[in-house]
């Protein structure tokens, strides 16, 4: 069973200014009194070929609970990060089912923050030294881009609202724009 609460999400590849997007709106007068990095689980262990897809599903599903617990919630990452960064992406056909197995909680707006790929990809050679995920970077932007337009209508139909913008300004403005948080 899926439930919808109060809560936001930030998403985006590795790279698009979703830390930059949190430190702002740390300095603002925000309503979100818990900030949390999502998924609780390491982008290590959702991408390692020796761990099962249902497995890390399962891990996923059980850090989602807890977080269903706290107060005027931001989580960075949330279920789209998930098929994206997980290794069984192209194993799951999209549908309610899936989103149900995945999480067991949707927020009431997703902000996925999505620059253009050639900003990416500059913001990549500044980068000392690079990760795995870093250096997959354009994998991971095209798989961003194919989930958003497999799950958006899926989640609009269950009354998640999912903003995409290209900008760390228009993500803090798009997260300081929900109102009901419990």
């Amino acid at each position: 069973m899926i439930t919808k609460a109060d809560f936001a999400c930030l998403e985006g590849v590795d790279l698009s200014g979703k830390t930059t997007t949190i430190r702002r709106i740390l300095s603002t007068q925000s309503p979100y009194t818990t900030i949390v990095r999502e998924p609780l689980v390491s982008k290590e262990i959702l991408a390692s070929a020796h761990i099962p897809c249902e497995e890390k599903v399962k891990m996923l599903y059980e850090s989602r609970l807890f977080l269903a617990s706290l107060p005027n919630l931001l989580t960075e990452r949330c279920f789209l990060s998930t098929l994206v960064y997980q290794q069984c992406v192209n194993t799951l056909s999209p549908s309610k089912r899936v989103i149900s197995k995945v999480t067991p909680l949707l927020p009431s707006l997703i902000v996925v923050l999505l620059p253009p790929l050639e900003i990416l990809l500059q913001r990549l050679k500044r980068r000392t030294f690079p990760d795995a995920f870093d250096r997959r970077l354009t994998t991971y932007w095209h798989r961003y881009n194919t989930v958003l337009s497999t799950y958006t209508p899926i989640l609009t139909r269950l009354g998640v609202s999912v903003e995409i913008v290209t900008s760390a300004e228009d993500a803090v403005e798009a997260l300081l724009s929900l109102k009901s948080l419990k």
